[in-house]
């Protein structure tokens, strides 16, 4: 990880030393009669599948920033839960040669509105699906666990 190593570099501590930049992530989901199901949306860069996410906001909860990363990214809006559910972490590219260790929180969100237009849609797509499918589909094996474990409180 350059990134790292560079950062590392410039501030005299070991890779070892550096945590992760945290981030807050929206799990939004829809009671059906058929079951659960949860929105993953593709990411701008690769395509790959994750959910809603983002940096948090100096001056706002987390959980609201996680709901605002659902609207931004994906176009819904919804009661969000105020507590995370679990964490993961992965790695960001932010380009050639260069990545960043990120540790996500995860805020359930419960979808009331779908929006027709939202500030990324042309960038993304939005997918629906089974949590059981999306912990499949998803490149993060603690992410997965969150997705099958998911059960949202009645």
């Amino acid at each position: 990880m350059l990134l790292r190593a560079v950062a590392a570099r410039e501030t005299d501590a070991s890779d070892a030393e550096i945590k992760p930049r945290r981030q807050v992530a929206a799990l939004p989901y829809v009671r059906q009669k058929d079951g659960l199901q949860v929105l993953l949306v593709t990411s701008r860069e690769t395509g790959r599948l994750v959910l809603p996410k983002g940096w948090t906001e100096k001056g706002m909860k987390d959980s609201a920033a996680a709901a605002l990363e659902a609207f931004e990214e994906a176009g819904v809006k919804g009661n969000v839960s105020s507590k995370p559910i679990g964490s993961y972490n992965y790695t960001k590219i932010i380009g050639p040669g260069f990545a960043l260790a990120c540790a996500v929180d995860v805020y359930p969100l419960e979808v009331k509105k779908h929006l027709k237009d939202w500030p990324e849609k042309s960038q993304r797509e939005r997918l629906w699906m089974s949590s059981g499918e999306a912990a499949n589909r998803v490149a993060e094996p603690a992410l997965a666990d969150i997705l099958r474990r998911f059960r949202p409180d009645k």
